[in-house]
């Protein structure tokens, strides 16, 4: 079972581009509070059942949603690397690059 966990630079700037993106459109940081919390905690879920996360068409990345947002992950013996976090309203055409 893997324990660490380890953001790419491409799903940090994901994550960090959601967060900002709402807490300006709401003028508050409520929302992008609350979907950290989401993330985070189906991120604890992964740490727990690595493998919960669906297989996906791109390789050996997973993935598993949380609300809105959709967490593309692989699983290594010793970590979980995130190597994207996608905002599911967005157009999936764009994911494809992201991915590859």
């Amino acid at each position: 079972m893997a324990q660490q966990v380890v953001w790419t630079k491409t799903a940090r700037n994901q994550r960090q581009s959601i967060l900002e993106y709402w807490a300006q459109r709401n003028g508050n940081k409520k929302y992008s509070k609350k979907i950290s919390l989401l993330i985070r905690n189906r991120i604890k879920f992964i740490v727990d059942f690595n493998y919960l996360g669906k297989e996906t068409d791109y390789g050996s990345i997973r993935v598993t949603s949380a609300g809105h947002f959709m967490l593309f992950y692989k699983v290594y013996t010793d970590k979980i690397i995130i190597m994207s976090l996608w905002d599911s309203r967005q157009d999936p055409d764009k994911l494809y690059d992201v991915l590859k």
